[in-house]
């Protein structure tokens, strides 16, 4: 018995839009989007008069992440950079709250290098806090105003 030709038409249209669907979901397996930038971190005092800085600490920017990975060994991690280095005796690091497959590594010093800020996710969408800590010793003196961009990056994980 045969399928009328109708039917096989049908069913070889359906599997033409569905690889299209798979094909064009596969170039958009991971996006992330930050919510905006955090104000000035201003580092205005010491922990003990003469003694170690206290840091300047935000938590009010966010990310939204959509990943969509399947298979194993194929897991994504967001990296995050600066733009440029930190001015000597100062550091700014950065922490992500880990979605529901990935796994942070908490408060992350940034540098120039991609550094690992989440690891291990495979499907995650979710909108998740954001923490900058700024710090400085009292060696780096007074600094004029400045600013570094913090890239974050999902990539292929090990």
């Amino acid at each position: 018995m045969t399928a009328p030709v109708s039917a096989v038409r049908r069913w070889i249209g359906r599997t033409v839009v569905l690889a299209a669907l798979l094909l064009g979901a596969r170039g958009a397996e991971a996006q992330i989007n930050v919510s905006g930038n955090p104000p000035t971190l201003r580092i205005q005092s010491a922990t003990i008069p003469g003694g170690q800085l206290a840091p300047a600490t935000d938590n009010t920017t966010t990310y939204t992440i959509f990943v969509f990975s399947w298979g194993r060994g194929n897991q994504k991690n967001i990296v995050a950079q600066l733009n440029a280095p930190m001015p000597a005796g100062t550091t700014l690091s950065v922490m992500l709250e880990a979605p529901q497959t990935g796994t942070s590594t908490g408060l992350v010093p940034l540098s120039t290098t991609a550094q690992n800020v989440i690891t291990g996710m495979t499907i995650a969408i979710a909108t998740k806090a954001i923490t900058y800590q700024f710090q400085a010793t009292p060696a780096a003196g007074v600094i004029p105003p400045q600013s570094r961009t913090v890239t974050f990056t999902v990539v292929s994980g090990a």
